[in-house]
């Protein structure tokens, strides 16, 4: 799907834009149009662009060191290092780390720390690097195991539940098949019973008194 982006105001003659907020070692495509008090224009060709690869953003903790890789975007010539502990606001450790230089020495190893490479105004990208820590990763694989334990419970739970269910309703079924077969032999016996009295009272012969 295409996102508009406007370049200008209604008379600008610009022929580039930029265009914020882009992933990174991401594909786009992209194409223009004009647009006038007449309408708009027809489209342009499509191009394929690609955006620079993100760097990778190390922190050692036995060393002590921050460290990074260059940055395909040539035109920065610093990074700037900021620090924090979980959920904390950022505080600049130094604005300026030469681009020749790929690592600093940081003072504390259990915060987290993210780089963001700038020129020498001061002027960033909008996409900062982070580099967590082992104390950040171990709270996230804690959490992670909290909630499996709890969806294990849940679920541990829920087959108890429908295992209890289930033998109930077979042992259920199967007194209710008993009384049945029970209730039907008693009628075959009151049955056979009554056909055996039924029997006797034929097979008895009757006797007749003659009258002189």
């Amino acid at each position: 799907t295409f996102i508009d982006l406007i370049a200008g105001s209604s008379e600008t003659t610009n022929t580039t834009i930029v265009i914020p907020k882009l992933e990174p070692s991401t594909p786009y495509e992209c194409r223009a149009y004009a647009v006038n008090a007449i309408g708009i224009g027809p489209y342009s060709n499509s191009i394929i662009i690609r955006t620079l690869d993100e760097p990778i953003v190390k922190l050692d903790q036995v060393t002590d060191t921050l460290s990074w890789t260059r940055h395909e975007n040539k035109e920065y010539t610093c990074v700037k290092v900021e620090t924090r502990r979980i959920d904390v606001k950022w505080h600049v450790v130094t604005n300026c780390v030469n681009q020749y230089e790929l690592e600093y020495k940081v003072n504390d190893t259990t915060s987290d720390y993210r780089i963001t490479y700038c020129i020498e105004d001061e002027s960033c990208e909008s996409y900062e690097f982070v580099a967590l820590t082992m104390s950040t990763i171990n709270d996230c694989i804690c959490a992670s195991s909290s909630v499996g334990i709890i969806v294990g419970i849940l679920i541990t739970l829920l087959v108890t539940t429908i295992t209890a269910v289930v033998i109930s309703y077979v042992l259920h079924k199967r007194r209710w098949s008993q009384e049945k077969t029970q209730s039907a032999a008693k009628e075959d016996r009151d049955y056979t019973g009554l056909s055996s009295i039924g029997m006797e009272e034929k097979d008895t012969p009757m006797k007749y008194q003659k009258k002189r």
